[in-house]
């Protein structure tokens, strides 16, 4: 990966086994067992990524990938969730407008969100919503997508990062994948933008387009993430 793409490495997060697979979601189990080889692995991606931007935690991290499929947003919600068990006041957005997920895998409302705060038809406090017993703070995408893509880019996106930023430790922004034009968008806002690839499933060719057109967007690439690299035992 490393090699193919010129980046470094930065996470590295196993497959769960079939039976824990089954019995929980790899968000239930980071919180359940986060001291496990698996939710091990989002701490040393926390370090890491502490390392990459002059060992201070950065206050906004995009979560990308090539396409769908590679785990981007698993990857998002446990990165939030290890945050969190961290001592971080955590925002978790889902700017993924094509097929927002975040809602659906933490299981919470979806009736209003990023596309109704950027549209001015509702507030923060109305649109955060906060599980009971997660301390994770999320903003889902919302019901109104439609023209969305030009209010993320758009100076009224970049003065909500950066009022989110003043709020939150970190802000965490859960992005389509490169072939949709918000995640080049995003990355040139984003303090810093992880890359996620998946083990037999993102080529080569393909993870190498996809960062050469996140870095001449001016995205900030901290590094790679190889998920579902094997399970853990």
């Amino acid at each position: 990966v490393e090699r193919q793409v010129g980046l470094q490495v930065i996470g590295i997060i196993p497959d769960l086994p079939r039976l824990r697979r089954l019995a929980s979601s790899p968000c239930d189990y980071i919180e359940r067992e986060p001291l496990s080889e698996f939710g091990g692995a989002f701490q040393r991606l926390r370090a890491l990524l502490t390392l990459s931007n002059n060992r201070v935690m950065p206050r906004s991290v995009l979560v990308t990938s090539c396409a769908a499929g590679e785990g981007k947003t698993t990857i998002a919600v446990c990165l939030s969730i290890a945050s969190v068990s961290s001592g971080q006041k955590v925002l978790l957005v889902d700017c993924d407008f094509a097929r927002p997920q975040v809602h659906r895998m933490l299981d919470i409302r979806n009736d209003k969100g990023l596309t109704d705060i950027l549209k001015g038809t509702a507030t923060l406090s109305e649109a955060i919503v906060q599980p009971r017993g997660t301390g994770l703070s999320i903003l889902t995408v919302g019901r109104s997508p439609d023209g969305a893509i030009d209010l993320l880019n758009s100076a009224r996106m970049e003065a909500l990062l950066a009022e989110l930023q003043e709020i939150f430790d970190i802000v965490i922004l859960d992005s389509a994948p490169v072939q949709i034009s918000n995640a080049l968008i995003l990355g040139g806002l984003a303090d810093k933008t992880i890359f996620v690839t998946r083990r037999d499933w993102t080529t080569h060719s393909q993870a190498s387009y996809a960062v050469k057109q996140l870095q001449l967007y001016g995205a900030d690439i901290a590094g790679v993430v190889f998920n579902r690299a094997g399970a853990v035992m």
